[in-house]
């Protein structure tokens, strides 16, 4: 958050500036004069003490030493960029700096009217006499500022700068500067200056300068949003400075409601300073003056063109958002550059991906954007859903599909996406089909008044629903319901995959391999790429569990292996190749467990993505116990019940709200948490590790 800025005359009053129309560029500043102060104006009547001055910082604001730290290593180098959105702290900081750090520093607050040349180095003067780095001589009035020759100006421009002590220059707005010489001139400087001079540019956005270059050549430093962000013992201190205490919830919430953005915790605290209750407003959205709201009304939303502001609005009941599927919702063509515009000017908009294909907002602008969803289209956002809806299906994401059904309470939709396909796509992706609504969907049924019975989409969900929570009983009740009359080929499909889950469950192998062979025959398993992996899995692991047969799991392991290279399903490989290494350690085949390491890393090197599951840890469980490496194994075993309910891979035993029944383990089901669903289950314990000869039972 911008400062005032002092309105003390600089020594020399801006000589230099009102002789620079002396030199070889016939530099020319529009100066003037106020006539109650005499003091010398812009054009726009601002100072031009107060633009070569450092912003005077309040007694409000703390200190904050580590950035004052970060910024003395930075500006070792030729340029240091100080990048982020408005009310980062970022120009508080440099002036905290500037003031602090012992190393001579001009400053300069830029303007849209400096970005020209004959304009720019001549205020550079000024503030470069202001702070006591160069005297009162004609050396910069004659300076080649609008010279086609880089090398020319450069080398001038460090002859007019005397003595040898280090020196400092802030350019504060940078982003204002897109004029190609000034930009030609800059970049000469950074890369072929004096190592005594060095830039410090603070800016919203990345200049429009090879930063690529600088990075490569040790030449810059950078701070950017993550860096100048107030940590948790920061904001308190914000908060103590106007006398404001908060519970220790109610402070974790206004850390994660601002994300450590400092105009937001200096706003915030100004507002509870003197409450007798101030934790009410952590939770409350206000937009009235003063408050956060209001700023980002203001300093974002009031800055954007129209078909910006429209696309962040209609899009925010997302909480990540694309270009496609902003397309999708807001009919605005050209959505994917418009956001990536606003990421790379600092518009609280940041990439979630590497690739810059997904976005999400900071959570205040969000919590302000949907305030404006619902006033100003009101009752729309059930259309804007049903598109990202029908998007996500067109994408092949059922999962996010059923969400927004569930949301748009569209119980007869989200039932369609699961007989009709769905439910084969989440069991290959391991989706909690549980945590994506489905109970809703059959308490709304049950609620319903259906006198000839629920429609075999909705009966379908029901059985699913109850294969994957263990009522097997009710799951079968429920496919006998669906299958009154005849099912579509699909549907059909669909209730083979029940049948599949629920012989899972009850570790039935006659049932799963009659089931499993049929579902194997289905376009569904054709068309579904990481089926025929996922149901090989499955068969695997309850054999591994409920029989001694580790032949037939290593072949149905490794037949899953090769079915999920060849459908490019890198997650079902690693699954596989996980339960593979813990059948051979179970079996005490030590070399073959080694090599199905190896493999997993090899997966995991070239998708860093994903993570080892269960099986791993147990297999390395087992493997040091045998070797008799006691500590060795409980590790490996607390890292196994850290991750066991992220994928339920384990032979271990699970208890829910109701009492204690064995989780089988992975197959299709289990990263959808299909073998231990329902009431949130807890670890009880882990199996005894067994012998060297013998299975983990």
């Amino acid at each position: 958050m911008k400062q005032s800025r002092p309105h003390h005359k600089p020594p020399g009053g801006g000589a230099l500036a009102k002789r620079a129309d002396r030199g070889r560029g016939n530099a020319e500043l529009p100066t003037g004069q106020d006539e109650s102060s005499g003091t010398a104006v812009n054009a726009d009547g601002f100072p031009y003490s107060a633009k070569v001055s450092p912003p005077t910082v309040p007694p409000t604001v703390i200190a904050r030493p580590r950035l004052t730290a970060a910024l003395n290593e930075a500006v070792r180098r030729p340029l240091t960029l100080v990048a982020a959105g408005p009310g980062s702290g970022k120009t508080v900081a440099l002036s905290s700096w500037a003031t602090s750090s012992g190393t001579p520093t001009a400053w300069l607050s830029l303007d849209p009217s400096d970005d020209d040349p004959r304009r720019l180095w001549p205020m550079i003067a000024t503030a470069l006499l202001a702070a006591g780095i160069v005297g009162e001589t004609d050396s910069f009035a004659t300076l080649p500022y609008d010279s086609g020759d880089t090398a020319q100006f450069v080398t001038a421009l460090l002859d007019a700068v005397p003595g040898s002590a280090e020196v400092a220059l802030v350019l504060d707005d940078a982003h204002l500067l897109t004029h190609p010489v000034v930009l030609r001139q800059l970049d000469g400087l950074i890369r072929y200056g004096s190592p005594r001079l060095h830039l410090v540019l603070c800016a919203r956005s990345d200049p429009l300068l090879p930063l690529h270059r600088y990075r490569l050549g040790a030449q810059m430093a950078e701070l950017r949003a993550a860096d100048l962000a107030m940590t948790r013992p920061e904001a308190l201190s914000v908060l103590a400075r106007h006398g404001v205490m908060l519970r220790r919830e109610e402070l974790d919430m206004l850390t994660q409601r601002t994300e450590g953005w400092a105009a937001g915790l200096q706003l915030s605290a100004m507002r509870m300073a003197g409450s007798k209750n101030p934790g009410r407003f952590v939770t409350q959205l206000v937009l009235d003056q003063g408050s956060p709201g209001e700023y980002l009304l203001e300093e974002v939303l009031a800055r954007q063109p129209e078909d910006v502001r429209r696309l962040l609005i209609q899009t925010s009941f997302l909480n990540e958002v694309s270009g496609p599927l902003a397309v999708a919702i807001t009919e605005i063509s050209n959505s994917a550059e418009l956001l990536a515009e606003l990421a790379r000017t600092n518009s609280f908009l940041v990439p979630v991906e590497h690739d810059g294909m997904w976005y999400r907002c900071h959570q205040l602008l969000l919590e302000v954007l949907r305030h404006l969803l619902r006033r100003e289209y009101p009752g729309k956002e059930l259309e804007f859903q049903h598109r990202a809806a029908a998007w996500y299906e067109q994408q092949h994401d059922p999962a996010a599909a059923i969400r927004f059904a569930v949301a748009m309470r569209d119980w007869q939709h989200a039932s369609q996406i699961v007989a009709h396909g769905g439910l084969a796509t989440a069991f290959v992706g391991r989706e909690d089909i549980v945590e994506l609504g489905l109970p809703q969907v059959i308490d709304a049924a049950d609620k319903q008044d259906l006198a000839d019975g629920p429609a075999p989409e909705m009966a379908l969900t029901q059985a699913a629903v109850a294969a994957v929570t263990g009522d097997l009983s009710l799951a079968r009740d429920h496919l006998e319901r669906a299958r009154f009359a005849p099912l579509r080929p699909d549907e059909e499909a669909t209730a083979t995959l029940i049948e599949v889950m629920a012989a899972h469950q009850a570790g039935a192998i006659g049932e799963l391999d009659r089931a499993a062979e049929s579902l194997l025959g289905t376009d569904q398993a054709r068309t579904t790429g990481g089926l025929r992996a996922a149901v090989l899995l499955t068969q695997a692991s309850v054999r591994h569990w409920e029989s001694n047969s580790h032949s037939e799991v290593e072949a149905l392991l490794l037949d899953a292996i090769d079915e999920a290279r060849h459908t490019a399903a890198p997650s079902l490989e690693l699954e596989c190749l996980g339960f593979l290494e813990l059948a051979y350690a179970s079996a005490g085949r030590v070399e073959h467990a080694k090599r199905c390491a190896a493999q997993s890393q090899m997966v995991l090197r070239q998708h860093p993505q994903l993570q080892r599951t269960t099986a791993h840890h147990l297999a390395r469980a087992i493997g040091a116990h045998q070797r008799m490496e006691r500590a060795s194994a409980e590790r490996a075993l607390r890292r196994a019940r850290q991750t066991m309910i992220a994928d339920a891979d384990p032979p271990c035993v699970l208890r829910s709200s109701s009492e204690p029944r064995p989780c089988r383990s992975p197959s299709a089901g289990s990263r959808m948490r299909i073998s231990c669903c329902g009431p949130r289950p807890s670890f009880a314990g882990c199996c005894p590790v067994g012998s060297r000869s013998g299975a983990a039972h």
